[in-house]
Formats: C-alpha cells, structure tokens, sequence
C-alpha cells in the first residue's frame, strides 16, 4: 500500500448450469406442476356447463383430450416460470436482475451477480455522497470543541482513513475475488452477496465519516484545515468503482474457457492529507493550540 497500487492475478474459472441442470431444476417442481395441471384441467372441465345448457356435445375425446394437452401445456409454463422466479439462499430479498442472474447462471455469471448487487446497494450511496459533497444536505453542527479537542479530534482523521484503505484492499483484492472463485457453486451466490454487503458497509462508513467533518465546528483560526478533511474517503469509493472495469474485462473476453486476469486497485492517501499535516504543524507553531 506504500505506492497505492495493489495488484493481484487470478485464474478466472467460468462456471455455468447445464441445460440438463434446469431440466433438473424444473423436474424439482413437480408439486408446482401436478397442482397447476390440476386447476387448469378443472376450468377446463368448467366449459361443460354452459355446453350442458346449450345442448352442445362437448362430451367426446377430443374435448378430453384438448384440455389434458392444455393443462399439461400451460402447467409446464407456469412451473418453468416459477423455476426461474427463484433464487438460490441468502438472495431472496435482492432485485429481480439479481435473482434471475444468480437462478440461471450464464456463463461468467459470478460477475454478472457482484456487479448487479454492487450497483443495486451502491447507487442511492452514491446519490447521498455526491449531494453531500455539492452541499445538498444539511448536516447540524453537532460539536464546537475548544482547540486542544479540535486538534485532537482532527489527529485521528489519517489514521481511520488508513483502515479505510486497509479494509478497502481486503475487500477488493482478496475477498470478493476469493467468492467469486469459489468451488462451491451451490453456496456461491450467498459468499459474493455477503462480501457486496461489507462493500456497502464500507461505503456507508466512508459517508458517516465525511458527514463527521461536517457536523464539528472549527475553532477559529482552523477553518482552513478543516476544509482540508473534506473528501478523504474518495479513495475507498474509486476503488470500488474500479472494480467495475474488471468486471467487464472479464465479461468481454472472447473466451469461455479459464483465464488468467491481472488486474490492479489503485487507493492512493488523498492528497489534502499531506496539505492537511503541514497545516496542522504550521497551527501548532504559531501557538495556537497543542494537540493533545
């Protein structure tokens, strides 16, 4: 992390459900199907009263056989659609898109997957950063702390930016790769929605932490360092937003078949933050506090 690059290589292996997996998937609704073919062939059977009254002689095979051929017909549709509606564990309250990606697994469908639920739980996010960021929302001034506090407080900024990035490169470089990865189709989904979900808790950190800025006042004479701690989490976020351009570099490989990606994340320390430490000496040389 010295340099704000961190680089890993992985052998991307595709996976993907077998047109004889959904046969089985499907196969695995035959309750679904029974009671469906059932109902269907039972308003079917319906039509036989108004034939009864009209005198019509509706009675003969082939009405029999038209409304078995329907009630088969229209209960396959109805378990196939069904099949498709679910969703493996742990996804159940995910968009649609999620779902439908995480059921049908398509080739390379495990980036598909990381790059829906990351759009989905990032977005209003990113809405609420930016509003934040243009002074869009207003945020009460909380504390006005004397300047030995203020200097204190203002201290360990560098450092909980520094566990962001740490925790940011954990996440990004070896956790969601890791998941995406995995061996286990079956718990797959779960493990890559778990990893999207400590992103997202990052992400929420990274605006509870730029809304902390702004909710202290500065004592006077510090309003110039203060501005300086504005936007110190943009660093975690880009490296979140780079992990879309891996995604869809891997997506727009010509091959199916296993691949060797390299790929890197670049989370430098912002660059205000140096700006911010020669302020913070040239403050504690005029005097104007001592930090504690």
């Amino acid at each position: 992390m010295s340099d704000g690059i961190v680089a890993n290589k992985l052998v991307v292996k595709f996976t993907r459900k077998s047109f004889f997996d959904h046969v089985v998937g499907v196969a695995h609704k035959w309750r679904t199907f029974l009671l469906t073919a059932v109902a269907i062939f039972g308003v079917w059977m319906t039509a036989e009263a108004p034939a009864y009254f009209l005198d019509a002689a509706l009675r003969d095979g082939s009405f029999y056989l038209g409304g078995v051929t329907i009630s088969l017909a229209g209960a396959l549709f109805w378990t196939i659609r069904a099949y498709l509606r679910d969703c493996p564990v742990g996804l159940e309250h995910e968009s649609p898109n999620a779902r439908r990606i995480a059921q049908v697994q398509r080739a390379r469908w495990e980036y598909r997957l990381a790059r829906q639920l990351l759009q989905d739980v990032l977005l209003d996010l990113d809405d609420e950063l930016a509003a934040l960021a243009d002074g869009r929302v207003f945020v009460p001034v909380e504390r006005k702390p004397d300047p030995t506090d203020y200097a204190e407080w203002a201290g360990l900024g560098p450092a909980n930016v520094l566990r962001m990035l740490e925790v940011a490169q954990q996440l990004l470089v070896l956790d969601l790769p890791t998941a995406l990865g995995s061996p286990d189709n079956d718990g797959k989904p779960r493990e890559i929605r778990n990893v999207v979900y400590r992103i997202r808790d990052l992400y929420r950190a990274t605006l509870a932490f730029e809304q902390s800025r702004r909710s202290v006042e500065p004592p006077e004479g510090a309003e110039r360092l203060h501005e300086l701690q504005f936007g110190w989490t943009d660093p975690v976020r880009d490296g979140v937003r780079q992990m879309f351009g891996f995604f869809e570099a891997v997506l727009d490989l010509e091959s199916i078949k296993d691949a060797e990606v390299a790929y890197t994340v670049t989370m430098d320390s912002p660059a205000n933050v140096q700006k911010f430490n020669e302020e913070l000496e040239r403050l504690t040389a005029r005097g104007l506090w001592q930090p504690g």
